[in-house]
């Protein structure tokens, strides 16, 4: 996935008008693989001995990475347990919240970073810019498809060149089952299933070097 940073100094209204295309913009931020946060953010940096406003992908990659690694990619990268920024000192803009609001609901697919009142600045919102509103409207569910599939076409390379017969079939079942059951006994996952057999698999199939697997699941 990839981040589109809207331009510092930009007030609610315009980060809205922006990521919708009627500013600056032509067109709207509309895929399940951007993500759009909002305000810019200050920080310390050690290498110039100064304060500076960095824009939300700095700290929103890192942010993922750490979850990631801490948690999986099925968690959230958002609220008090995994959204909080501690290396950040300042928010541009400091949103209320019917401002959250305005940019998180209906159409507008805009992540707030918002000063709590504890004190804690922290991400509260993890849409992604797809408009239609199901399971790929959550960051944390596009990021799992994601890895979930390099890993499923990595596993299946061992198989290349194998000979093309009923025990591969079920070798390559098997393989697949256990990283989809990593993935459902670690909570990403609600189910799955794995088809890869001789119902996928005709005589015909086999004979041109082609093997189907059919992989599907649902995210919780």
């Amino acid at each position: 996935t990839y981040i589109a940073d809207p331009p510092v100094g930009y007030s609610k209204e315009n980060v809205i008008k922006w990521h919708n295309g009627k500013l600056v913009r032509t067109t709207a931020i509309t895929s399940k693989f951007a993500e759009v946060y909002s305000p810019w953010c200050k920080v310390y940096d050690s290498t110039s001995s100064s304060y500076v406003w960095v824009m939300p992908s700095v700290l929103m990659a890192a942010k993922f990475v750490a979850v990631d690694k801490a948690y999986g990619s099925w968690y959230a990268p958002a609220g008090e347990t995994n959204g909080i920024l501690s290396s950040v000192l300042d928010v541009e803009n400091k949103y209320k919240r019917e401002d959250r609001d305005a940019l998180y609901v209906d159409y507008n697919r805009i992540n707030p970073i918002i000063e709590y009142s504890n004190g804690n600045i922290m991400v509260y919102g993890e849409k992604t810019c797809q408009r239609k509103n199901t399971v790929l409207t959550k960051i944390h569910t596009v990021r799992m498809v994601i890895e979930l599939k390099r890993k499923l076409q990595a596993s299946l390379r061992g198989f290349i060149f194998q000979p093309n017969i009923q025990g591969s079939l079920s070798k390559i079942q098997s393989t697949i089952s256990a990283i989809m059951e990593k993935y459902k006994s670690g909570g990403g996952l609600d189910s799955y299933t794995v088809v890869c057999d001789s119902s996928n698999n005709t005589t015909e199939t086999m004979q041109q070097d082609i093997v189907n697997v059919d992989v599907a699941c649902v995210p919780n």
